[in-house]
C-alpha cells in the first residue's frame, strides 16, 4: 500500500475542512431541531478534542454523531470525513480500511473534499 499524498496536504485539507465545518455548523445551528443540535454538539466536541491532539476522544465523539443517523446528510457526511481524518492522524495509514470506509461514506453523502481525499488515498 502506498500513500499517494503527503501528510502536509492532508493536514491542510483537514484545516480547511475544519474551518468550513465551523462556518456550516454556525449557520446550521440556527435552524435545526434538538436532535440535530446534539449532532452538532458531538461534531464540535470532536473538533475541539482533535485540535488538542485527543484523536481517540475526537473519534468517539464523531462516532456518536454518526450513530444518530441525521436527517441532514451533510452533518453525517462531515462527521464521517472528520472521523477519517482523525483516524489518519491517530494511526496513520495502518487504519486504511477504516479511513477509506469513512471517506467513502462521507463522499456518498455529498462531501466533495472526502471524495478528493478518497481518490488520493484509497484503492478504488
Amino acid at each position: 500500500m502506498t500513500i499517494k499524498i503527503t501528510n502536509t496536504r492532508i493536514f491542510f485539507r483537514y484545516l480547511v475542512t475544519f474551518v468550513i465545518a465551523l462556518a456550516l455548523l454556525c449557520d446550521a445551528s440556527k435552524q435545526v431541531a434538538a436532535d440535530e443540535q446534539t449532532i452538532i454538539s458531538y461534531i464540535n466536541s470532536g473538533n475541539k478534542k482533535s485540535t488538542k491532539g485527543d484523536y481517540k476522544g475526537a473519534i468517539s465523539e464523531l462516532t456518536k454523531a454518526i450513530e444518530m443517523n441525521s436527517i441532514y446528510p451533510v452533518l453525517q457526511g462531515l462527521a464521517y470525513e472528520l472521523r477519517a481524518l482523525n483516524r489518519l492522524a491517530l494511526r496513520g495509514i495502518s487504519d486504511k480500511k477504516g479511513i477509506c470506509f469513512d471517506l467513502r461514506q462521507a463522499s456518498s453523502l455529498g462531501i466533495q473534499s472526502a471524495t478528493t481525499t478518497f481518490y488520493e488515498l484509497c484503492d478504488h
